[in-house]
């Protein structure tokens, strides 16, 4: 008798249960990295850096679809752009964000790059979503003393003959 009243309740609160942790599945955006024109994405430091979205498999399943392209010149210097699709209910936004990565660079200068343009690439994405409270924008203003001191000339406009 208690088996059964037991497994009666258990039969109500499942479903209850199950629809909470949908609900807090919707609340996070489902983005696809598309590499395949060319370029790293580092999608495995990326997981790790923006742990904000959920990264799918599939494109069809995905709310943002990002497909990245990569142009390299005779220098070796790269120039990356991420074209940024919204799908779904974000289908009326999109942008595409483009940056040089210098031919020197290490991987972990690539990787932070690809990561850093990512995250500002889903900014108008999280904004129409309930993660808008999880995240903040930091605006750094330049420093104008280095800026100053870069253009400051040490022989003031000398000519030498």
């Amino acid at each position: 008798m208690r088996l059964s009243i037991f497994i009666c309740m258990l039969a109500f609160v499942m479903p209850l249960h199950l629809q909470a942790q949908d609900t807090e599945a919707l609340s996070t955006i489902k983005v696809y990295v598309d590499c395949s024109n060319g370029g790293e994405c580092f999608l495995d430091f990326v997981r790790q850096e923006v742990p904000i979205v959920g990264f799918v498999r599939d494109r069809l399943d995905a709310d943002v679809h990002i497909v990245v392209n990569a142009q390299y010149n005779s220098s070796s210097a790269a120039q990356y752009r991420l074209c940024f699709l919204g799908r779904n209910a974000f289908c009326r936004i999109q942008d595409t964000l483009m940056y040089t990565i210098p031919p020197a660079s290490n991987d972990d200068a690539k990787r932070t790059l690809f990561a850093a343009n990512l995250k500002r690439g889903l900014v108008p994405y999280l904004n129409q979503t309930s993660q808008r409270e999880h995240f903040e924008v930091v605006m750094r203003k330049e420093d104008t003393a280095a800026q100053h001191k870069a253009n400051e000339d040490p022989w003031h406009a000398w000519v030498f003959q």
